[in-house]
């Protein structure tokens, strides 16, 4: 079931994405995110740290953990999900499609 996205007024949100270490490197190079050498037009990020951890975990190839805080805006660029791996995001993750939209919308990154 999607349900509707909570709703971004004025400010910022924070987001969470597990990533490899290519996609860590780019960001870490550039401060925004690419579609990298094998582009799946889609960036997903859960809406909580541990959630985003526990996700990491089962998934021995991601590296590091890059949260990104966003102008809210941003958010009602992507789509909002509880049906994606929803035994681990049971916050909801929020799927982008349009880089530039998130990219021209960061605020600040910090890596766990």
């Amino acid at each position: 079931m999607t349900r509707k996205k909570p709703a971004p007024s004025t400010g910022t949100i924070t987001l969470y994405r597990a990533v490899e270490e290519p996609e860590r490197a780019s960001i870490m190079a550039t401060g925004k995110f690419s579609w990298g050498p094998l582009p799946t037009f889609m960036k997903q990020f859960g809406r909580d740290l541990e959630e985003v951890r526990a996700f990491a975990a089962a998934n021995s190839d991601c590296t590091a953990i890059v949260e990104v805080v966003v102008a809210s805006h941003a958010a009602r660029g992507a789509h909002f999900s509880t049906n994606i791996d929803a035994h681990i995001f049971r916050s909801g993750v929020y799927t982008f499609n349009q880089l530039d939209i998130l990219n021209g919308a960061i605020q600040s990154l910090r890596w766990y």
